[in-house]
């Protein structure tokens, strides 16, 4: 029996059986796909995903796969170019974009080092129950063709579908859902999933297997309470993301600028430091009050 059955192995799902692996847990993770398999559309990673990434001893072997560090940024909402340069904080650029069979492997590579155990080319045909409370999963290996039962505390889907086809953005879900139950919990797409618009997918993901992880060694450890904790990690998770999924609904539907960003926008063109702590601010690089507080926004306005 395992502590926890980790369904996906891409960013979230390998990240948390890493992190779990770290913490002692004895992990199963598992993935129908049989890797390296390449996925049919861009990755960027950025925001807090990056320092999250070189605090987990993972960032030097991300970039040693030929994935130089994004450290300039242009945003142009036919208004004008503005255009930020040296992005990065602490050795730490604004972002990164590997090729995702590469990130792939860093992250399960990193999940086996800990301790996990792998199985990729593994389908899950059902889930196990007794009662309402998740026992496991039931699944077949692909290539030899058994079927088996395997058995865990907590059982964590990583994936927000379950059928591969090729989606355009225009069939995308946007979706929050409840992240925990008796037996089991979400984590990545599977909890909540948002257009690429602001390409949060990764960096977001990455966050939610550390709050995941959290929540289940306190659970796990002597006098803890699982369902209390998951539900605290569910809190945090929605506190992380909700703004800035709201955010993206909206700026994926290519509304208008509002006027007052427009007017920031010409404040700030042709001011080169004042352009990069604007990005860093708003990439999350530093705290955004640095930038986004009343007196600096109406120093600049005043200019």
């Amino acid at each position: 029996m395992y502590n926890a059955i980790v369904v996906g192995a891409r960013c979230a799902g390998a990240s948390t059986a890493m992190l779990l692996g770290r913490k002692g847990y004895k992990v199963l993770l598992v993935d129908r796909a049989i890797f390296p398999k390449e996925i049919p559309h861009g990755h960027f990673i950025h925001r807090h995903g990056p320092q999250r990434l070189a605090r987990w001893g993972l960032l030097e072997r991300i970039t040693a796969t030929n994935c130089p560090a994004v450290t300039t940024m242009i945003t142009d909402f036919g208004d004008l170019a503005l255009t930020g340069h040296d992005l990065a904080v602490g050795g730490v650029a604004m972002g990164y974009g590997p090729r995702r069979s590469q990130l792939d492997k860093v992250l399960i590579d990193a999940a086996v080092e800990a301790g996990a155990e792998v199985r990729d080319g593994f389908t899950v045909e059902e889930f196990t129950s007794d009662g309402d409370c998740i026992t496991g999963i039931r699944g077949r290996d692909q290539r030899s063709g058994q079927l088996v039962h395997e058995t865990a505390t907590l059982t964590i889907g990583t994936n927000a579908r379950r059928v591969e086809r090729f989606y355009g953005a225009t069939d995308l879900p946007n979706f929050v859902r409840k992240a925990h139950g008796p037996g089991w919990a979400l984590v990545g797409d599977a909890g909540c999933h948002k257009d690429p618009y602001m390409a949060l997918g990764i960096c977001d993901a990455l966050r939610d297997a550390e709050l995941l992880v959290d929540a289940i060694h306190l659970g796990l450890n002597d006098g803890g309470d699982l369902a209390v904790t998951l539900a605290g990690y569910e809190q945090e998770r929605n506190a992380a993301t909700l703004e800035q999924y709201r955010q993206n609904l909206h700026l994926a539907q290519f509304k208008p600028m509002p006027p007052a960003a427009l007017a920031l926008r010409r404040k700030l063109h042709g001011r080169r430091e004042e352009i990069r702590a604007f990005y860093l601010a708003n990439q999350g690089m530093v705290p955004r009050e640095h930038f986004f507080n009343p007196e600096n926004l109406q120093r600049l306005m005043g200019m």
